[in-house]
């Protein structure tokens, strides 16, 4: 799991420059496909439809939304 603090640390690093450099830029790209790579292969290995996941998680996010601009009203 070290490459998810690997990706944190190139976040940090990204965001923390005014002026986003190059390397800073591959160093993040590089970590988020080491994070993607392993969450596909965790999903790939416990059956997991991340497609699937990603619309459900959707569509909880925005019944949220919903339902708290209707409580604003």
């Amino acid at each position: 799991m070290e490459e998810v603090g690997e990706m944190v640390k190139a976040i940090r690093i990204f965001i923390g420059m005014r002026i986003h450099s190059k390397t800073a830029k591959h160093n993040l790209e590089d970590e988020l496909g080491d994070v993607l790579f392993l969450v596909i292969a965790i999903a790939n290995r416990a059956g997991i439809n991340l497609v699937k996941a990603l619309l459900t998680k959707i569509e909880k996010d925005e019944q949220k939304i919903y339902k708290n601009a209707n409580a604003e009203d």
